[in-house]
């Protein structure tokens, strides 16, 4: 399994991350490493340490987020969080995704409600 290592800092990451684990720097042009053993990463324990890796998203990620989405109100927030958050691809279409169907279902609703 690839890894790269930080220019910054020095800190191993998973080959798909675009930005370090530890100081956020750009991974782009980053030393990739073949021999390096999962066992020298440092353990991912939080939830959003996980959603801000740039790895793939877990079961219990998308768990968490989709108990979220059904909270009214937090809804919104967890949406445009995942919108606006730029560390994981993945998380961040699917919130802008959400964000425009949310506008297109406002609008049409509107729209509706003046035609009657």
């Amino acid at each position: 399994m690839s890894r790269k290592i930080c220019d910054k800092c020095g800190e191993i990451n998973n080959g798909s991350a675009k930005y370090c684990l530890s100081c956020n720097a750009s991974l782009n042009g980053a030393a990739i490493s073949e021999d390096v053993t999962s066992t020298t990463l440092k353990s991912k324990s939080t939830w959003s340490d996980r959603i801000h890796s740039g790895e793939d998203v877990t079961y219990g990620t998308w768990i968490m987020i989709l108990i979220g989405l059904g909270i009214p109100v937090i809804n919104i927030i967890v949406i445009i969080g995942l919108a606006i958050q730029q560390d994981n691809e993945t998380l961040s279409n699917f919130g802008k995704a959400s964000l425009t169907l949310t506008g297109i279902g406002l609008i049409l609703a509107v729209s509706i409600g003046l035609l009657r």
